[in-house]
């Protein structure tokens, strides 16, 4: 038996009376499954896959006699044997079934050993094929229980791939039902009556392993054995059965088996006719199994051979190449299903008949003779096959001779290739290969790409090579709406760049975008929607279109498609090819947009730093708005930018700067009506230059108002003439109103235009309004002419008017009055400076803003964003920038942060620039000023020096008398006398004492000194006896201490003396209950010599040390009561030690005295 549990399915819509058959089944070690009421049979069968299907004829719906034969028909359940179980009469019902296909019938009610029996020989079938192996066995057990004295006889089998001893019959004098109650006991719950060969102890298994008989070994004496043993004692006590005997069963030395005798009461006798007739019938048994296992191998070879047969023929049907097996008479054999769909017969029609059949007339003797002859020739290698149809089909023939299966003669084998399959295949790999390097030249193209320009440019011009089409755009969607713009196209009859656009869901691009599903029209002649979007879009005989999506991280960026194949339409291959070359451009173009975020990242950062370097620069501010406002043009490309600042007395804006570089096709250019330009007039109809000059009286109207909008008058035209017509005009303008332009400069400009003209008659004149023409021409007339705005148009006849192409220039409006905008007429700018937020503003959409629509379309501007400028947070002016070409453009956040940056940039700049101007006047108010008091200082010094030396000689003499009479020279007087002229002496004194620090201030200050190397000592000692006087009389002793070896210093000995004399005059003045002042001068490292006077009086307070030094300033009005005194004499003495590059501070405490320190260069 397999390892594997073999499987029943049960079939009786009636659960109970089924009864115990499950478990006497599962107890046999089968896998049981009930099919019931309702259950679809054939799908439980096709899934379960029963090794045997155990079925009840009554069934409700359909009987079991027809549910056999759909069995039957079903490939999944054909083999299955199926088992029919009724009640119904034996012969008629048995012949019924087996003609629906069962394979066996059994009444009710039946034998549950006779149903095992039957299973088993189903189930096992293939193990043991003979329908007489199970009878064979059983009547030799019967045999041996006839003729030997034993009640028992059983046989086992050894299966040595699943090491198993296996029950194969059993035999007892007994009832059948005893058979399998005895086998029950024996194996109780376990599933299959079997005992384990490897591993075991089993004393049954030694016996066969070695091939020696065991015989009458005591039941009693299985207690103990492994596997089964103690089962085994205990069944054969119960039936009575006291004796066992074990013969091993052996073929052809090799182990079959065993037959198990059991004896009751008396053991086996051991004649040697009982072991003869045992030898005999285990011989027999081992042979039936033998047999019946030789006729299973067969069985299993001839399956496999079978299988085999099968496979080569699948193999042969399924060939590329037609294969056809002939005989030694050239008739055919066997044809595989390649030949049959080449040549369009049927097997049926083609077995028995000559080969000649299948191959052309022409050929057909000479093949036949070759395969026939007895010499069999070497077939042409190319021959043609005639079909059924009488066609003809080139092939490639080639033959193999091989002995026929019967071995009375050869075949041949042909095998004949189709080549016009090989051709075509050949053709469509050639193409694919193409295809494929295509694809890959495109995708390195693509990748290779650095700018979103450069990569759709090259995406649209691989996808014509790819597909072979004839004209091809690609559609991208416009960030912010919901519009797809053709921003590149090739062929003949593409899109038109910058201005076909396609809203999001409409059209097939449209659908394509919005869905991101590909697209492929054939015949799209027939469609009229097809018709009516394309027939605008590519103006040509349109038959077919491919459109895919451009996908990229699951968003579409837009579309590319192929309209009209070159060679025929396009098919699903085309469609397969241009998705590839789609997916790759997908990643380019994302990769590109992300470099040109980076790259314009990098450029706002650039430019709004470069515009914080011009606004902190030291430019003149005309030239850091011009600066900023290009700035501002090439960063957020636009073509116009205005710089404005706002009055807000007058509530108006005054344009400071403004800056264009525009320009437009033929047709699209701003409009300038003729009747309102008398200089552009009279220059297309002579065809001569015109000067502003040349019309005569400036307050003419009929040429002053011949203004550009941004109020610049024209100064100068110049015709453009082409194959000599005139057919356009330069025009030259200005913002200021006195400069005109001189003759030599009109002459300048009229050779360049003359030489531009010349030079395009050369290379051709077709183009002549081109960017590039225009815009080498405008520059050769700004650099002849020096002007600084020049505009290019041409007479447009159908509006009667002159229409722009190229307006280049920039102009500034600083000390000149500029364009004026009355903000109460400008809805939008007046929002703008009301905000403080920036507004964009298409120029179709401003219904409501008359005035500023007009503007934009006088300029030829399609979108306008307005920013303010702030200055100090509020409101200050206005920036415009005007972009000319896109309609639909939307200025991003980036955009609106950079705009927004480099305006508070101009703010600041705006700012600075008024600061600035304040403080230029502030500056020359104050330097007006600061004359002024020069000069009034002038007078005073002036004054004062008049005065002091007017005043030094009368007092002199006043002095001299007053001392006399005290000396009584001019004869005695009285004591009352004499303190009255000493109270005037003093008072005198005191008014020269002013007087000589007056004189010694303007000497100061006028710089009169002398240094030279002096001996500090002498000078001190000339100091200290000039305040003898006032020593003795306060009664106060100067103790100096001056070292001996005191190097010179370099000072006026003069006023350097007067420093000490202030000094010690202030010592012994301060001092009134003091009797000592010290004065001492110390040697230092360095170039400085230290001195300082020390008193011991009043002392002055932290707060007013600085101050002291002051002229004319007192500590307070009762000192100068007290001890009198100018407050000139500390402010001398710092400005003389200060003139010598010296310093002087005070160091005091009120009540103790003070100590100042001075510091003196030494003379080296």
């Amino acid at each position: 038996m397999s390892s594997t549990s073999p499987k029943i399915l049960i079939i009786n819509e009636t659960p109970e009376a089924v009864g115990l058959l499950p478990e006497w089944l599962q107890r046999e070690g089968y896998d049981t499954l009930i099919a019931t009421e309702g259950q679809p049979i054939l799908t439980l069968a096709a899934e379960y896959q029963p090794d045997v299907i155990l079925m009840d004829v009554l069934l409700s719906e359909v009987d079991g006699i027809e549910m056999c034969r759909r069995l039957r028909l079903m490939p999944e359940t054909t083999n299955i044997p199926v088992i029919l179980v009724s009640e119904r009469g034996m012969v008629d019902a048995r012949a019924e079934g087996l003609l629906a296909g069962a394979v066996d019938y059994l009444n009710k009610p039946f034998q549950v050993p006779d149903l095992m029996d039957r299973l088993e020989r189903l189930v096992f079938f293939n193990e043991l094929p003979h329908s007489d192996y199970h009878r064979l066995l059983s009547e030799t057990a019967q045999a041996a229980l006839a003729s030997l004295p034993c009640d028992l006889v059983w046989l086992l089998v050894a299966d040595v791939e699943s090491q198993w001893l296996t029950h194969l019959t059993l035999a007892m004098n007994q009832a059948p039902e005893v058979l399998y109650e005895f086998l029950a006991a024996v194996y109780g719950e376990q599933p299959g009556i079997r005992f384990p060969l490897s591993g075991s102890e089993n004393r049954l298994v030694q016996a066969m392993d070695s091939r020696t008989p065991l015989i009458n070994l005591a039941c009693t004496e299985l207690e103990g054995l492994a596997a089964f043993g103690a089962s085994l004692s205990h069944a054969c006590s119960a039936f009575e059965l006291d004796y066992i005997s074990v013969w091993p069963l052996s073929m052809s030395q090799q182990t079959i088996g065993i037959m198990v005798l059991a004896t009751a009461e008396t053991p086996l006798n051991e004649t040697a006719q009982h072991q003869q007739l045992i030898t005999a019938l285990g011989n027999q048994a081992a042979m039936v199994v033998t047999n019946a296992r030789l006729q299973a191998d067969l069985a299993v070879r001839e399956e496999q051979m079978r299988a085999e047969q099968a496979f080569r023929r699948m193999v042969l049907d399924t060939m590329g190449e037609g294969l056809v097996v002939v005989d030694q008479a050239a008739r055919i054999l066997y044809v595989n299903n390649r030949l049959l769909q080449l040549t369009g017969y049927s097997r049926t029609t083609l077995y028995g008949q000559s080969v000649g059949v299948i191959f052309h007339p022409g050929s057909r003797n000479q093949l036949v003779a070759s395969l026939t002859g007895e010499r069999r020739g070497t077939l042409p290698f190319s021959q043609m096959l005639f079909t059924s149809e009488e066609k003809v089909v080139p092939v490639l023939l080639s033959q193999a001779i091989m002995p026929s299966p019967d071995e009375e003669g050869d075949n041949t084998v042909m095998v004949v290739t189709d080549l016009s399959d090989i051709q075509r295949n050949e053709a469509a790999l050639t193409r694919q290969t193409q295809r494929l390097q295509a694809i890959k030249r495109a995708s390195d193209a693509i990748t290779s790409a650095r700018s979103f320009d450069e990569v759709v440019v090259t995406c649209v011009a691989s996808a014509l090579e790819i597909v072979q089409g004839v004209s091809a755009s690609l559609l991208h969607t416009n960030g912010g709406t919901n519009a797809l713009d053709a921003v590149a196209s090739a062929g003949p009859n593409g899109r038109h760049v910058g201005r076909d656009t396609v809203v999001w869901g409409e059209g097939l691009a449209g659908w394509v975008a919005s869905t991101g599903k590909s697209q492929l029209v054939v015949n799209g002649v027939h469609d009229v929607q097809f018709l009516d979007e394309y027939a605008a879009a590519y103006s040509a005989d349109l038959h077919s279109l491919l459109i895919v999506p451009l996908v990229a991280s699951d968003t579409v960026l837009g579309v590319l498609e192929v309209v009209n194949k070159t060679d025929g339409a396009f098919d699903e291959q085309d469609l397969e090819m241009l998705e590839n070359l789609a997916g790759s451009a997908s990643i380019a173009i994302e990769n590109a947009h992300l470099l040109d975020q980076m790259r314009r990242r990098v450029t706002e950062l650039s430019t709004l730093l470069d515009a914080s370097a011009a606004a902190s620069s030291t430019l003149d501010f005309g030239d850091i708005l011009e600066r900023i406002a290009r700035l501002l043009s090439m960063a957020l490309r636009v073509e116009r930018v205005l710089i404005t600042d706002w009055k807000q007395q007058t509530n108006s804006l005054r344009t400071l700067v403004e800056v264009v570089n525009a320009y437009w096709l033929p047709g699209y250019g701003p409009l300038r009506q003729f009747e309102q330009l008398s200089i552009t007039r009279a220059v297309l109809e002579f065809g001569t230059p015109v000067l502003a000059d040349d019309l005569g009286d400036t307050s003419d109207t009929d040429w002053v108002d011949e203004m550009n909008p941004s109020g610049m008058r024209i100064k100068a035209g110049f015709p453009i003439k082409i194959v000599g017509a005139t057919v356009g005009i330069v025009a030259l303008y200005d913002e200021r109103s006195d400069n005109e332009l001189a003759s030599p400069y009109t002459t300048a400009v009229m050779e360049v235009v003359t030489a531009w003209q010349s030079e395009l008659e050369v290379h051709g004149t077709d183009e002549w309004w081109s960017r590039s023409n225009l815009t080498d021409l405008c520059q050769r007339v700004s650099q002849a002419s020096g002007a600084r705005w020049c505009s290019v148009g041409y007479w447009d006849h159908a509006e009667q008017a002159v229409r722009i192409l190229r307006e280049v220039g920039h102009a500034l409006w600083l000390k000149q009055t500029g364009k004026m905008w009355d903000v109460a007429r400008y809805a939008n700018l007046e929002r703008v400076l009301k905000t403080g937020t920036a507004l964009t503003l298409q120029q179709q959409e401003l219904e409501s803003d008359l005035a500023e629509q007009h503007y934009l379309r006088a300029i030829g501007g399609c979108i306008c964003l307005v920013a303010p400028l702030l200055i100090r947070g509020e409101p200050g002016g206005l920036v415009k920038l005007i972009d000319s070409k896109h309609e639909n453009r939307v200025f991003d956040d980036a955009e609106l942060s950079l705009c927004q940056g480099i305006t508070n940039v101009v703010g600041n700049a705006m700012e600075n620039a008024q600061l600035y101007a304040a403080q230029e006047q502030r500056a020359a108010a104050l330097e007006a000023a600061y004359r002024e008091l020069q000069e009034s200082d002038r007078i005073k010094n002036e004054l004062l020096q008049n005065l002091s030396h007017e005043l030094q000689t009368p007092l002199t003499h006043i002095l001299g008398y007053l001392r006399l009479l005290l000396d009584e020279a001019f004869g005695s007087i009285n004591l009352e006398q004499q303190e009255t002229v000493r109270l005037v002496l003093n008072k005198s004194i005191q008014l020269a004492n002013l007087v000589r620090d007056i004189v010694a201030v303007q000497q100061t200050e006028a710089q009169h000194l002398a240094p030279k190397p002096i001996n500090l000592q002498q000078v001190i000692e000339l100091a200290i006896h000039t305040v003898n006087s006032q020593t003795r009389e306060r009664e106060i002793e100067i103790a100096f201490d001056i070292p001996a070896d005191l190097p010179l210093v370099h000072a006026d000995p003069v006023r350097i003396g007067a420093v000490f004399e202030e000094l010690l005059e202030n010592a012994i003045k301060f001092s009134p209950d003091a009797n000592r002042v010290e004065l001492v001068v110390e040697d230092t490292e360095g170039p400085m010599l230290h001195a300082f006077v020390q008193d011991f009086g009043i002392g002055i307070e932290v707060d007013q040390y600085e101050k002291i030094f002051r002229r004319f300033y007192q500590v307070d009005s009762g000192t100068t009561r007290r001890f009198g005194g100018t407050g000139l004499g500390l402010a001398i003495v710092r400005q003389v030690v200060e003139g010598h590059r010296g310093q002087v501070w005070v160091e005091s405490e009120p009540g103790v005295g003070s100590c100042f320190h001075l510091t003196l260069p030494k003379a080296n």
